[in-house]
């Protein structure tokens, strides 16, 4: 269960387009076809989840099934954001996280207060995250560059769909085509999507 480049210990690129899609895409192409056999059953959850609906989509030589935890697939998500009132309120953090270095100041302060907040707050069971594995969280994010990569997810992609032409600013769903057996896991009290 390799973590996505950024995260925990992988490496840290700098700088937003380090962290398009293509790029990701040519990561889980590249630990598929080394690590895997050339094929696989992709499991993913958020960001991760994103990456495997769109590499089952583009890939489906490559992929034995798909598993998604709480990520719908991206072109409903991003339809979703641009025309659904209730979901771009859910999704306003997105915003927030395309002003250079505030995010990463809000986050960080008071040794990582945030993520505290976040995993206590968003949890339906409040005994779901130990002290132990809030502070095991907090370690990953406060490694030099983590944070910003984490974030660098949120301005890649809002940056891409901003600077899509008109006629493609809405993804068209039924270009979307996922082959495989698909398996999508989903918390009925995600906060983050309805």
């Amino acid at each position: 269960a390799p973590d996505l480049r950024g995260y925990n210990q992988t490496e840290k690129p700098r700088g937003v387009g380090q962290y398009s899609m293509s790029l990701l895409l040519e990561d889980l192409e590249g630990l598929i076809r080394d690590h895997a056999g050339g094929r696989a059953v992709v499991v993913g959850h958020d960001w991760g989840g994103g990456l495997a609906w769109t590499y089952a989509a583009l890939f489906p030589h490559r992929v034995e099934g798909l598993v998604a935890l709480n990520c719908p697939p991206p072109p409903l998500l991003a339809r979703k954001i641009l025309t659904d009132p209730r979901q771009r309120r859910r999704s306003r953090y997105i915003y927030l996280f395309q002003i250079p270095f505030l995010p990463e100041l809000l986050i960080s302060r008071r040794n990582y207060e945030f993520i505290e907040r976040l995993f206590k707050g968003w949890a339906v069971d409040k005994s779901a995250f130990s002290d132990y594995d809030i502070r095991r969280y907090k370690e990953a994010v406060a490694k030099p560059g983590a944070l910003t990569a984490a974030i660098n997810y949120y301005r890649a992609s809002f940056r891409r769909l901003l600077l899509a032409p008109p006629s493609k600013a809405l993804p068209r769903i039924p270009s979307f085509k996922v082959s495989c057996p698909t398996l999508v896991i989903w918390g009925m009290e995600d906060r983050a999507f309805h």
